[in-house]
């Protein structure tokens, strides 16, 4: 099957099945992404066709939009306090289906940048 890798500058991303991501869409993240401001992360990913903005959300319930441009979206997110943290993020397909996904971030994701 063909791959469609979503990678940043730093080579921080994901892989997965192309088919699977034209439907399905895929999210990654970058805690140390260039330029990004300290205790901040680059939240990316990308988003089937028809899909205008993306909502990340924090175990608190406060949510973040993201616009959609080209069928790839992006949000810098503050890392703490963790409980406003966005831990998921999600859309409406064009099918009217809830999309959702655990934002994947590293086990040290509150460790400094090196």
């Amino acid at each position: 099957a063909n791959l469609l890798c979503l990678v940043d500058g730093t080579g921080s991303g994901s892989c997965l099945p192309a088919d699977v991501a034209a439907v399905r869409g895929t999210v990654s993240t970058d805690e140390c992404a260039t330029g990004a401001a300290p205790g901040e992360a680059l939240v990316y990913g990308l988003v089937p066709d028809g899909v205008r903005e993306v909502e990340l959300t924090a175990p608190d319930g406060s949510a973040t939009r993201a616009d959609v441009g080209e069928n790839l979206w992006k949000a810098s997110v503050a890392l703490t306090p963790s409980d406003r943290r966005p831990e998921a993020v999600g859309w409406v397909a064009p099918d009217g289906e809830r999309v959702a996904y655990a934002i994947p971030y590293s086990p040290d994701a509150n460790e400094p940048c090196r």
